[in-house]
């Protein structure tokens, strides 16, 4: 499979190379093997991306200026989940920061949450009318199903960007967006998507996003 260039929009692609088949050794970056090797160094020295539940809390906390959970459901799972990647995910050095990016971004989406229908409840009481969800295992055409509904004028879709920020990302803050501007966690999003595309290229080859 030949993947073409995605910032390429001329007939014949600037640059392309074949999909990576070792599932064990996929194709990374050579910055990315550079910054593993420099991490495993770093790591047999004590030095490396805390997956703690204290630690994870507290940069949620601080990088939305939030505290109030609303309940502490999550600690058990998070526990859990926490404890399965020391244990069984077996992560490199990026990997290991990778996740835990993703998981201060779901405890701060979490906290923003709380935040604003504390501050809104009435949003608890908008009626969704009829929603659709579309479940099934992975390459079991699930994204093909919800991009051919999400065609329909007629239908709300959930977008990319907001899945992975569902709030805004200051919640009480009261200054509006300029009419017209685009919401900032469109271009989040946008940025996430070319991370992705640089550290794993052959990702976009079997899902496109």
């Amino acid at each position: 499979m030949t993947v073409a260039n995605p910032t390429s929009h001329s007939a014949a692609p600037t640059s392309s190379r074949i999909t990576s088949r070792s599932y064990t050794r996929p194709h990374r970056p050579r910055p990315i093997g550079l910054a593993n090797g420099v991490g495993r160094v770093l790591s047999r020295i004590g030095i490396r991306a805390s997956l703690t539940e204290r630690s994870i809390v507290a940069a949620a906390r601080r990088s939305t200026g939030l505290h109030f959970f609303g309940g502490r459901e999550f600690q058990e799972p998070l526990r859990r989940l926490l404890a399965a990647v020391e244990e069984e995910a077996h992560l490199n050095p990026v990997g290991r920061f990778a996740v835990r990016q993703v998981l201060v971004r779901n405890l701060a989406n979490r906290l923003r949450i709380d935040a604003l229908l504390d501050r809104h409840p009435e949003i608890l009481d908008i009626p969704v009318e009829a929603p659709v969800f579309i479940v099934g295992l992975q390459r079991t055409g699930t994204t093909l199903m919800q991009r051919m509904l999400a065609n329909d004028p007629g239908l709300r879709a959930l977008s990319s960007w907001e899945a992975v920020n569902p709030v805004p990302l200051v919640p009480l803050n009261e200054k509006k967006l300029a009419p017209g501007a685009p919401d900032p966690r469109i271009r989040i999003a946008e940025v996430a998507e070319k991370l992705i595309r640089y550290v794993a290229p052959d990702f976009f080859a079997v899902h496109p996003v």
